[in-house]
């Protein structure tokens, strides 16, 4: 009589550190999971960043040779250089508003999944 109470007490414990154990497992898991997801999304921006920037620069020669059959080839890299410090100076001004609070909600979306 007096080891039922001591078995079932040792069997509710077994199953705590059994259900402890799990719950380990599947955080590490969910961990790897968010974590390979977030490699495979760096790669990839990094990736399309990459292909963005060579295009930008072929567009920036292309407008700046194009600019330069109306007037000489210094005034026309000059002006797209102008225009791409003007678009840079936009960028940092509304830097908060374009490029951080967008970042965070995404963070934030896929750290809440």
């Amino acid at each position: 009589m007096e080891n039922q109470p001591k078995e079932a007490f040792n069997e509710i414990v077994d199953h705590l550190q059994d259900y402890v154990e799990t719950q380990k497992e599947i955080i590490k898991l969910q961990t790897v999971k968010h974590g390979s997801f977030a490699a495979g999304n760096i790669a990839a921006v990094m990736l399309l960043a990459m292909f963005l920037i060579v295009t930008y620069l072929f567009l920036n020669v292309a407008l700046a040779l194009y600019i330069a059959n109306a007037t000489n080839l210094f005034k026309a890299f000059l002006w797209v250089g102008l225009g791409n410090l003007l678009v840079a100076i936009l960028v940092y001004l509304l830097r908060n508003t374009l490029v951080v609070r967008p970042i965070q909600n995404i963070i934030i979306k896929l750290t809440t999944e």
